[in-house]
Order: structure tokens, then sequence, then C-alpha cells
């Protein structure tokens, strides 16, 4: 039977934060889904990780560590989903996150993607007021940003039309997505879906963030034509010559748990970021520890 969900989750050499990300789609209410864990050629007993999970969770496993990017891309030929569901190994998502996501596709068909926010462990406090806005490819065309990152879904003809580019980066997704939104509608939700985990990005290495660092030069130079329409903050992004400093400096925006209070419905749905201990009320009032 085809899930409504697929999961595609590239992994290198982390186990603890690898259980913590599986543990959160267990607990989700949507139960309908498949997860593929890629293994980038990892030193760690990551299959043994994934054994331990139904047969819902997948093992899959790169010859060589060829980086994120294109670990994704061999979860993607695999999939079997209605719509791909975008999780890193290093974070997880809230019960709610894989139902929402297949509602506000079904809510919205001319939108080919839909995400929600996350929350960080640290930060200001930050109030969500619910709501969602389409947002199409003259957005992005115009340096629309938000000020938090998003965590979301894409249909799966999206993914088709990613298989069908042999880009060849290290781990610029940023040239799927960007080329993404600049042909296809998104749906930007104002709800919580997942906690981002900040400290996971000290594992990068030096040589990989020069590898990014080319993959980004290299993407500005194939699409010179949409960035020449763009504003200047996508290049100073990721052609700044403080780039890979301000990567790695990089810190927590927002609330760590977010407090669920809402009603279902796209205008009715309100959220607040505040400090529960983990503590996570969903929708019914039940109560979840992550």
């Amino acid at each position: 039977m085809t899930p409504i969900a697929t999961v595609v989750m590239p992994v290198y050499n982390r186990t603890t934060e690898l259980r913590r990300a599986l543990d959160s789609l267990v607990k989700q209410s949507m139960q309908d889904y498949e997860c593929l864990v890629v293994d980038d050629a990892s030193s760690m007993p990551i299959e043994t990780i994934v054994a331990e999970y139904d047969d819902r969770f997948r093992y899959l496993k790169t010859k060589n560590n060829v980086g994120p990017a294109a670990a994704r891309i061999v979860g993607f030929k695999e999939m079997k989903g209605e719509f791909l569901f975008r999780l890193d190994s290093d974070n997880e998502v809230f019960p709610w996150a894989l139902d929402r996501a297949a509602h506000f596709l079904d809510l919205e068909p001319n939108a080919s993607g839909v995400s929600g926010l996350y929350v960080f462990p640290d930060g200001l406090r930050v109030r969500v007021g619910g709501g969602s806005r389409l947002l199409t490819p003259v957005d992005y065309a115009r340096g629309v940003r938000s000020p938090v990152d998003m965590v979301g879904a894409v249909r799966r003809s999206v993914v088709e039309e990613w298989l069908a580019k042999d880009n060849g980066y290290y781990s610029a997704e940023f040239h799927l997505w960007f080329t993404y939104h600049m042909s296809h509608q998104h749906l930007a939700v104002d709800e919580p879906w997942g906690r981002y985990h900040e400290g996971a990005a000290n594992q990068v290495t030096k040589s990989a963030d020069e590898r990014k660092h080319l993959d980004a030069q290299r993407f500005v130079e194939e699409h010179r034509g949409p960035f020449a329409t763009a504003s200047t903050r996508p290049l100073d992004q990721y052609l700044g010559d403080e780039w890979v400093r301000l990567r790695r400096a990089r810190r927590p925006e927002a609330e760590a748990v977010a407090e669920w209070m809402g009603v279902r419905g796209i205008s009715r749905t309100r959220a607040v970021y505040s400090r529960l201990r983990g503590k996570l009320p969903d929708q019914r009032g039940r109560e979840y520890w992550l």
C-alpha cells in the first residue's frame, strides 16, 4: 500500500540525534508514512539503530561519503509516498507535523509544497498568530525571507523534477529549493511543526564548509538570470566574504518549546512559543513529552 508521506533523512555519524529524530516520527498522529534513513558512509552503527524501529523505517547506504544533498537524492529515488516531508537527522518534529502537512496540501491544490515553522532550544520569545500565505515565484524574486527556519513538504511531482536535474553539488540543496521557488507556488503556514537543534552545525568540518562555499559560487553562476531580478541579499548570503564564518556563528532565533493553543483551521490557528520544560499539549489537550 502506498504511504501518504515519505520522510527522507540523510545521516552521517549521528546516533543520539538520529534516535531523537526517529522517536519524534513514531509519535506522529498520522501514522501512514515511510521513513528512509540514508547512511552517508558512516563509521557508526546507523543500520543497527534503524533496525530498532518498525518496517516503515528503511535503511539505505551510500558507497562513499557523498554529502547530504547527494544522499538525499538516494532517498528521493526510493520514495513511495504522495508527498516528501523533509527532516534532518539532528532535528525533530512535533506530533502534528505530518498530519498538518497533509491537511494543507489537500486544502490548497495550487500549492506544490507547504511548510510550518521550526522553533529553537534557546533564544527570544516569539508569538505566532496563525494563518497561512500562498507564496508565488514573484515573492522569491523580490527576496522574500521567513523570520525563522521552515520545516515542511513538497508533492511527489516536485521530487520527480528534482530527480531530472543532475546538479552534482556536494551539499547545496538551495539549488533545488531556489529553482523550486522560482517555478512553483508554496504555502507558508504560521504554525510550529518542528524543533531545530542548532548545535549540530558544529559537526560540519572545515573542508565541508569550503565545499559548500564552492557550491554557492557555482550556483549563482548557473542562475544569473533569476538572481538579476532578486534583491542583493541572496548574493550576500551565498557569496559574502564572511559566508563560512557567519554560518558557524549563527545563533538560535526563537524559543525551544511550542505551546499548541489553536483550533484547527487556517484563520483560527493560534500558537505561542514559551518555556514549558518540554511539555507539549496538542490540539485535544493531551500531553506529549519530547
